[in-house]
């Protein structure tokens, strides 16, 4: 059951659209999983609890301190900026190569969290040619140095 916050009689007739469609998202199950998350955290931003709806942690806000890799050969900077979702190819002349975020690329949903940021980022010890990405959601994958594609590689 839901409980609101207030009785504001415009926020309750907000949240009760909101209701609506995540009832409907979680009706879909699978297909409608991205509405479904974005539906679920906008009624815990109005002060809506659904106990047991979903086990995603809610971390919308969450950043992470930006990571530089220097490739040991080319000397390309591989920034990941502080949103933990953005990666950026710099050349040592300052040119930039790609920008590019492979969550988004892969066309990954959430799992696990609301909003999965990199938390691995580092070069592949037999493959410096890849980079090896973790997300906070136990997704991950290999980028490519050169073009910035991202192949997911599964998760846990």
């Amino acid at each position: 059951m839901l409980a609101l916050a207030t009785d504001d009689p415009a926020r309750v007739r907000h949240v009760a659209g909101l209701r609506e469609l995540y009832e409907r998202a979680q009706a879909i199950r699978g297909s409608g999983l991205g509405l479904e998350i974005a539906a679920y955290t906008e009624l815990h931003r109005f002060g809506v609890t659904i106990p047991k709806a979903i086990s995603l942690h809610i971390n919308d806000d969450e950043t992470v301190p930006p990571q530089v890799l220097v490739h040991p050969e080319t000397h390309v900077l591989y920034v990941l900026e502080s949103d933990g979702r953005h990666i950026t190819a710099i050349t040592p002349e300052g040119k930039i190569l790609w920008h590019r975020n492979p969550f988004e690329d892969a066309g990954l949903v959430p799992y696990r969290v609301t909003k999965p940021v990199i938390r691995y980022f580092a070069f592949m010890k037999d493959n410096p040619q890849k980079i090896g990405i973790g997300f906070n959601s136990s997704q991950g994958g290999l980028l490519d140095v050169t073009t910035g594609d991202f192949t997911w590689q599964g998760q846990d």
